[in-house]
């Protein structure tokens, strides 16, 4: 069976997820989604829906200053408000604005008219689960091929596509520590790129005085754990980004980095006298962290250690 060109790409956008990095993979997918389309120029902009500002923008036949005028042009931008009303459909600027009051409009001479940019569809992408948002937008400089219906049926289709592949591009490409399902990933602001249903759940039990679901409650500083209530917050580099993931605090949290240590060798099944030699210390002062860590832990056997290895949260 031969592919069309649609469905071709949506194949490519999930078999090629895995081999970039985000801020690479999404500039390597816009420029594949607008050469498909037809389209002279395109963005994809992912920021809080609550304010409309990208924390993330990739832009394709456009310069790097295009999305900050788009977000000065709210308010004087019909289209801006009719998509962000109707999310997950694709609209077209003329469905809104006829040609004589679009090329007489202060926004097509402030913003489009310098790019030599004719003819606009745009989507606004919104899971329920979430308050980010993706505005996928592309553009035609050819004021005769405006986009048909068909066009915008299928571009509709395709953002849907667009934008989960981006999700997954997230959970291959970036570290995983835990068990992948909680997670979001924020640049070096806090400010999140991606998160999950899961990581949600997370937050929204925290006892904090207030949470803005567009940006991480907490400082990041570089790679390190984040203890608040009953929920460690395990943060690791990722290129120019960040991944945290969230999990529940577990008893083995409460040992410290040696104990760890000499626990997870005690747990692969060697001897007293086979860690010492490993870390350099006397079989003495092994079995000294030993008694102590049975006592944080509430355990009085190795058979007790291993299980809480293999199980560390099912067993607090």
């Amino acid at each position: 069976m031969t592919l069309t060109g649609s469905e071709n790409f949506i194949r490519e956008l999930y078999c090629r997820a895995s081999d970039w990095e985000p801020l690479a993979f999404r500039a390597w997918a816009l420029e594949e989604f607008a050469n498909l389309c037809s389209a002279d120029a395109a963005l994809w902009g992912t920021g809080s829906y609550q304010t409309y500002e990208f924390h993330c923008c990739e832009v394709y036949g456009l310069d790097s200053q295009y999305a900050e005028k788009l977000r000065n042009s709210l308010i004087y931008n019909p289209m801006a408000k009719t998509v962000m009303k109707n999310l997950n459909a694709s609209i077209l600027m003329s469905d809104i604005l006829s040609d004589d009051e679009f090329y007489s409009s202060e926004l097509y001479q402030i913003l489009f008219k310098p790019y030599g940019i004719s003819r606009i569809i745009s989507t606004a992408y919104k899971e329920k689960s979430s308050e980010l948002y993706s505005l996928i937008s592309l553009y035609r400089s050819d004021e005769s091929k405006d986009f048909t219906k068909e066009e915008q049926l299928l571009i509709n289709r395709l953002v849907q596509h667009l934008v989960s592949a981006g999700d997954h591009n997230y959970t291959l490409s970036l570290p995983q520590q835990g068990d992948g399902e909680a997670f979001a990933i924020c640049d070096r602001h806090g400010y999140y790129w991606h998160i999950s249903s899961g990581f949600q759940q997370f937050l929204s039990g925290l006892e904090l005085d207030s949470v803005d679901n567009s940006y991480f409650p907490y400082k990041i500083e570089g790679p390190e754990e984040i203890k608040c209530d009953d929920v460690m917050f395990n943060i690791v580099a990722a290129e120019s980004l960040f991944k945290i993931e969230a999990r529940l605090i577990g008893p083995l949290d409460k040992l410290t980095v040696r104990e760890l240590e000499i626990a997870s060798w005690l747990g692969k099944g060697m001897t007293f006298k086979q860690v010492a030699k490993a870390l350099e210390l006397s079989p003495s002062t092994v079995s000294n962290h030993l008694y102590r860590m049975y006592q944080k832990l509430g355990i009085a056997s190795r058979s007790e250690l291993v299980a809480l290895l293999n199980n560390p949260v099912d067993k607090s």
